[in-house]
């Protein structure tokens, strides 16, 4: 009987070692080479690998069933991809164990050690087995279950939305078509129109774009000019927590603003909205200065009033606001405008700075000859070339290229090397559809190469004066302001 048992043992630690080498087998030979298109080595892992059927391979005739018959493409399926290769451990481990498991030559002579281990070890070790088969046939399942079952549905739920939206697209029109003018609008409004009319037309939302936002909150004053008797309008906007005379002068410090529109067009209410940014974020007075227009009063005009401006606040910003002037700056033509003012000021005023502060140049003008970029834009966004040599023209009347390059016009041709060490820090902003971006590039790495701290920000899609947009519109618009306000904050740090 103990020699039977024996046997039975026997056979057993040879049978089943090789039935769960065959099990774990299975798999090559069910399915076929459905584990060959997991075997792309590549390092993509969204690599697919595809059939080498050609289009010459595919029948003309039944193009349902010849699509239908191509094989699928290929995709890697994580899990599956775990499981096929712990089969492999699986088949590993069983052809190791089919030799392991042979008997030595003691078992028959010793057969009481053999009849010890059999009682000892046949149960647990069956389980264990039992345990292995059950998980390979699990590994099994997942690797012959249809991977494309769920994607298909996935796929057609994309698809689906994709007509959705498709649909939204082709029936629902923009919000505003004509909030950006095409080349040919606003060449007839700005050229043919004639400055004076186009500003009415501007203020009474006539021109496609919404007129501006003038806030209640905003003070209008007057600081003197050169010229006796002659003020320059100008408007300061105090931020919405201090309402009180005495609160005001306790705001961090003052900014002068600059409007942009061509040196032709806007005046100092004309960016309400943003000045109300800087005010209420920073904890600063925004003055914004109303400079001259050409065609009435072209250069110098504006740019002496604008000087005026700077070299009044100089003096008197902490007597009329409670605190230094920190801030200038402008968009387009005023911060053409703001350079032209800082230089000044750096020349004539031996100790003029703007502690803890800077300058707020967003898309300015610094090249009036006209650097390359203009040449690429031609029809450009909200400025095109038409619009762009109408302003420039009505500014400079009868001023040639070269008399273009002095720096009083073009402030890219200012001599800095007089200025190492006294440069205020400066903001440069542009997007990439502006056909001024160069001048911002070019001007923000001047400006660093003699030794001013200079931050240029430029915005992938942008067009000119993008940073003067709604946020739901142009979310660059709302990535300027925040990039602007992260710069007035850093340097009100100092403060």
């Amino acid at each position: 009987m103990l020699l039977g048992l024996a046997a039975i043992f026997l056979n057993w630690s040879i049978r089943l070692p090789w039935d769960w080498y065959h099990s774990a087998q299975l798999i090559r030979l069910k399915g076929g080479g459905a584990t060959d298109m997991f075997n792309d080595e590549r390092e993509d892992e969204n690599a697919m690998s595809f059939s080498p059927t050609t289009l010459n391979q595919v029948a003309e005739e039944g193009p349902a069933e010849a699509v239908a018959s191509l094989p699928r493409p290929a995709r890697r399926i994580p899990a599956r991809e775990t499981a096929i290769n712990e089969l492999y451990i699986h088949e590993i481990l069983a052809l190791l164990s089919c030799f392991l498991s042979r008997p030595s030559e003691g078992l028959v002579s010793n057969y009481n050690l053999t009849i010890f281990l059999l009682a000892s070890e046949l149960r647990p070790v069956s389980l264990l087995m039992k345990l292995i088969q059950s998980r390979t046939l699990h590994l099994q399942r997942m690797v012959n279950t249809n991977p494309y079952t769920s994607v298909d549905g996935e796929l057609r739920d994309v698809v689906e939305r994709l007509k959705v939206l498709e649909s939204r697209k082709t029936a629902e029109p923009p919000p505003n078509p004509e909030f950006v003018l095409s080349d040919r609008q606003s060449s007839k409004l700005t050229t043919e129109v004639g400055a004076a009319k186009y500003r009415a037309m501007r203020w009474a939302g006539e021109t496609g774009m919404p007129p501006p936002t003038i806030i209640p909150e905003g003070i209008n004053f007057g600081i003197p000019s050169r010229e006796a008797g002659r003020d320059i309008p100008s408007r300061v906007i105090y931020p919405e927590s201090r309402q009180t005379d005495e609160e005001r002068k306790q705001v961090k410090g003052t900014v002068l603003h600059f409007h942009g529109g061509g040196w032709t067009l806007g005046d100092e209410r004309s960016n309400d909205l943003l000045l109300k940014f800087y005010a209420n974020n920073g904890d600063l007075a925004v003055i914004s200065a109303g400079y001259r227009h050409a065609p009435e009063d072209p250069f110098p005009k504006g740019p002496e009033d604008c000087i005026d401006a700077g070299e009044w606040m100089i003096k008197n910003s902490e007597k009329e606001f409670g605190a230094p002037l920190r801030f200038i700056g402008g968009e387009s033509a005023g911060a053409h405008l703001t350079l032209i003012t800082v230089f000044h000021l750096l020349k004539t005023n031996p100790t003029f700075a703007l502690p803890g502060g800077g300058l707020l140049l967003h898309f300015g003008a610094y090249d009036l000859s006209e650097l390359s970029s203009r040449l690429v834009f031609p029809n450009g966004a909200v400025i095109p070339k038409p619009v762009s040599k109408a302003f420039q023209d009505a500014f400079l009347p009868g001023m040639s290229v070269e008399d273009r390059k002095d720096p009083s016009v073009s402030p890219y041709y200012e001599v800095l090397v007089p200025f190492k060490g006294r440069l205020p820090r400066a903001l440069f902003t542009c997007g990439t559809e502006d056909p001024l971006i160069d001048d911002t590039v070019v001007m923000g790495t001047k400006w660093l190469m003699y030794g001013g701290e200079a931050y240029t920000k430029i915005y992938t899609g942008a067009p000119h004066a993008f940073i003067l947009f709604p946020e739901n519109l142009l979310k660059e618009a709302g990535m300027a302001l925040r990039d602007t306000l992260t710069f007035i904050q850093g340097c009100l740090e100092e403060v």
